[in-house]
């Protein structure tokens, strides 16, 4: 549970793409915000967000797969408000490994003066 905890806490979503910032198109530039196998949240000019592992990028369209389909989703560049990217969040992770090492020092800590509390008393 821990393990799952961590994984989740060390990931942020870093905005790669913006209409509204940029003034142009999110994938007008020569290098594009994402690559596949990048896990993005793309919001739409609608409003509407989605979460999806791109599988390819265009310059016309993002194409990913998400949880709740196993088919591609193709998303026109035009319908594109703002991109997000899913990334690791080295903070996050420092911050939680040495939660992990405090935690695990004081348990180790209090479980040796448990367990030596216990002989003591029980010496004749």
């Amino acid at each position: 549970m821990l393990a799952c905890f961590a994984q989740i806490a060390c990931t942020s979503l870093r905005v790669v793409a913006d209409r509204q910032t940029s003034g142009a198109g999110v994938l007008s530039s020569a290098e594009p915000p994402v690559a596949p196998k990048d896990v993005v949240r793309v919001t739409t000019t609608d409003g509407g967000q989605l979460e999806l592992r791109v599988t390819a990028i265009d310059a016309t369209a993002i194409t990913g797969i998400t949880d709740a389909r196993s088919d591609a989703v193709v998303i026109p560049v035009e319908q594109i408000q703002r991109i997000e990217r899913s990334e690791v969040d080295g903070a996050k992770v420092l911050r939680n490994a040495l939660v992990y090492v405090v935690v695990a020092v004081i348990l180790g800590y209090a479980l040796g003066r448990a367990a030596a509390s216990k002989f003591t008393s029980a010496a004749p």
